[in-house]
C-alpha cells in the first residue's frame, strides 16, 4: 500500500449529538468508528459553543485540546498509520431561504459551523458511501451466481443439436 492510500479504510459508523450542562445545545458531540489496515478506532470530538473549547479524542485518549471561539477557524491534523486524519468544519451548500435566514446565516457562520472528519483530505462521508455500495455488491453477488447458474442448468437440459456454439 503506498502512503497516503485509501486502501485498508472502512468507515464503520458516525454520529453528532447535541447536550449541555447549562444550556441545551451548547455542546456538539461529534464520533466516528472506523477501521485502518484491520484495526478499529472510535474517534471522539467536543465542540463547546459556550466556551469555545475544541477536544479531539481517539479511543477515549485525548489527543488534542484548543479554544477557539470561531469555529470555523479550527482546523486539526494527526497521522494514523500511513493516513492522515483532520477534523475540519464541513462545507455546508445549503442556501438560506429568507431574507431572515439569510441574516441569520451570516452572522453564525462567522461563529459556529459543522465539523467532519476527513481521511487523507476526503470527507468520512465518502467512506461510507463506498461501504454502502460494496455491502449493496455484496448482496447482489449472490443474485447473480443463481442466475448464471440457473443459464447454466438451462443450457445444459437442452439436447445437444440445440444449444448454440
Amino acid at each position: 500500500m503506498e502512503v497516503g492510500s485509501d486502501e485498508g479504510i472502512v468507515a464503520l459508523s458516525s454520529t453528532e449529538a447535541t447536550t449541555g450542562s447549562l444550556l441545551s445545545d451548547s455542546k456538539v458531540r461529534y464520533s466516528w468508528a472506523i477501521s485502518i489496515d484491520g484495526r478499529r478506532y472510535t474517534i471522539d470530538f467536543t465542540n463547546s459553543k459556550t466556551s469555545g473549547m475544541k477536544r479531539v479524542f481517539v479511543d477515549g485518549r485525548e489527543i488534542h485540546e484548543q479554544k477557539v471561539y470561531r469555529s470555523p477557524n479550527f482546523h486539526y491534523s494527526w497521522p494514523i498509520g500511513q493516513h492522515l486524519m483532520s477534523i475540519a468544519p464541513r462545507d455546508e451548500h445549503k442556501k438560506p431561504t429568507d431574507m431572515l435566514s439569510e441574516m441569520k446565516s451570516s452572522i453564525t457562520s462567522k461563529v459556529d459551523c459543522h465539523f467532519e472528519l476527513c481521511i487523507n483530505g476526503l470527507p468520512f462521508g465518502i467512506f461510507e458511501k463506498q461501504q454502502q455500495r460494496r455491502a449493496q455488491q455484496q448482496r447482489l453477488q449472490p443474485q447473480q451466481l443463481q442466475q448464471q447458474l440457473q443459464q447454466l442448468q438451462q443450457h445444459q437440459q437442452r439436447p445437444p443439436q440445440q444449444r448454440p456454439p
